[in-house]
């Protein structure tokens, strides 16, 4: 009688030297974990690129004789292929759109003085940001539009 060692147990022995054991023995969990990466993959992707708009703009503002008011928003994005010289910001009001402008002190936020007619005490705005990013096998362009926004001008 031959002396087996002490040990874990083999799982499965071939009979034959020309056969091998169980090979699709594994393939349940294969499959099982392939799924699990294929349902994982996309909520990675969309996790990894994320861009938000913030309004700095306050809700309410006084009514000036000039007719023109601030708006101003902070943009941030930690996709990293965005080229950061190429970001230009828009003010959105009905159909019209005014160009921003980076402020000088504060990095990613961006102004601009837009008209408001004299008979409008709301104003319903939005911030666009288009800009370009590196892909292959030439620069991609995208833009993100902000919600919508409200503006209540109170008269004196």
């Amino acid at each position: 009688m031959v002396k087996r060692k002490k040990g874990p147990r083999p799982r499965c022995q071939s009979k034959s030297n020309f056969t091998t054991p169980a090979p699709f023995a594994t393939l349940r969990s294969n499959m099982s974990l392939f799924r699990s990466w294929f349902l994982l993959l996309p909520m990675l992707l969309v996790a990894g690129c994320q861009t938000t708009v913030t309004n700095l703009t306050p809700r309410e503002q006084i009514r000036n004789a000039n007719g023109l008011y601030p708006f101003e928003a902070a943009w941030h994005s930690n996709q990293a292929t965005i080229r950061e010289n190429s970001i230009k910001a828009f003010l959105i009001i009905g159909l019209e759109s005014y160009p921003m402008q980076p402020t000088s002190l504060v990095k990613n936020r961006w102004e601009t003085l837009a008209p408001v007619p004299a008979n409008e005490s709301f104003i319903s705005y939005r911030y666009k940001f288009e800009y370009n990013y590196n892909r292959i096998p030439e620069p991609g362009m995208d833009s993100r539009l902000s919600p919508p926004y409200t503006l209540h001008i109170i008269d004196k």
